[in-house]
């Protein structure tokens, strides 16, 4: 495989587990109710401290590194996300 293709491998899986994990916890803004964009969809840690990785960020990771690292998350949108860190 050429560099383009397993970038774009790892996009596909990147998005595919953030479908997975949006679904789970709701699909939707846990303040506001906002649903329409998955890529607009934040998983906040509700304790700082308890962070490992950020969801939306890790790579390398499985499905259940991801599972398990947002339970300890509340599903949130961008805007939602911006005031809570604010």
């Amino acid at each position: 495989m050429c560099k383009s293709c397993v970038a774009e491998a790892v996009t596909r899986r990147h998005q595919k587990v953030k479908r997975i994990l949006v679904a789970e916890w709701g699909g939707a803004c846990a303040i506001c109710g906002y649903n329409r964009s998955v890529s607009s969809l934040h998983f906040h840690h509700v304790d700082p401290t308890t962070k490992s990785f950020a969801v939306n960020m890790a790579h390398g990771k499985s499905l259940a590194a991801f599972k398990a690292e947002a339970r300890k998350c509340v599903l949130v949108c961008a805007n939602c996300h911006g005031e809570i860190e604010a």
